[in-house]
């Protein structure tokens, strides 16, 4: 195993993901438990599979940088 620089997560992949857990933890309470926990002025219909989806979208980018720097670093090649 290779000892060299750790291994780093940029930020904007770190708020991006944490926004995209908030949004489908929020989607998953509506769909699931039936809880509106915000302000009625902010939802629409069908918000909960809006965020679902929205928050699973939000949280590819962290995922896909994890991977690619995994397999990069088991010596294989990949195209980001």
């Amino acid at each position: 195993m290779d000892t060299g620089k750790p291994f780093a997560i940029p930020a904007r992949f770190v708020v991006l993901d944490v926004i995209g857990t908030v949004l489908l933890a929020t989607g998953l309470l509506k769909v699931v438990a039936g809880i509106d926990w915000l302000p009625p002025q902010l939802l629409f219909e069908g918000y909960g599979f809006a965020f679902i989806v929205g928050g699973a979208i939000l949280m590819v980018p962290l995922i896909a940088h994890v991977v690619v720097h995994a397999i990069s670093r088991s010596g294989q090649s990949v195209n980001p």
